[in-house]
């Protein structure tokens, strides 16, 4: 694999070492590669952060960044025709681990997240489908038109904004 010793040195103390090694490929004004390694460590603490990039502008694009147990992800095609999200975040300390997805074509037209096993749909006009981990689900059509959640607490409906069942 070939070196590329990009990034300068540190001011002195940090103890900071970075060598970054991939490749790299660029054909402006709309393509390009990258696919690197970069071993780091501060201190005692070692992290590699591992980057892959790809795009042919404004057709797709391509970005997927790890380092230690986070990652983060994320990809578009035709601007805004379809886009995907991924995120994963370890625990620590305080913070609980996440696992983040989304999913989205033409911005709204079709919306999908999911959060730690938390989903959520949209779906224009107005159609909108929520699950939560603890089994609980809702439907919904423009908002509370038509409503329906089901829950440990029972099941809710709604019709034309009015509760019918509670």
């Amino acid at each position: 694999m070939p070196d590329n010793y990009g990034r300068a040195p540190p001011a002195a103390g940090t103890n900071l070492v970075a060598a970054e090694r991939g490749k790299t490929f660029w054909c402006l004004p709309s393509i390009w590669y990258r696919n690197t390694i970069e071993p780091r460590t501060d201190g005692a603490a070692g992290k590699t952060l591992a980057q892959v990039r790809s795009g042919f502008f404004p057709f797709w694009m391509h970005s997927r960044d790890v380092e230690g147990g986070r990652e983060d992800a994320g990809a578009w095609i035709l601007g805004l025709l379809y886009d995907w999200r991924h995120r994963v975040t370890p625990a620590q300390g305080e913070k609980v681990a996440e696992d983040y997805t989304r999913h989205r074509v033409l911005w709204r037209v079709w919306h999908y997240e999911r959060l730690n096993g938390d989903v959520g749909v949209d779906m224009f006009p107005g159609l909108t489908y929520d699950r939560a981990a603890d089994g609980s689900h809702a439907f919904s059509f423009l908002w509370r038109v038509f409503r329906y959640e089901r829950s440990a607490a029972g099941v809710k409906v709604h019709l034309f904004f009015v509760p019918i069942v509670r």
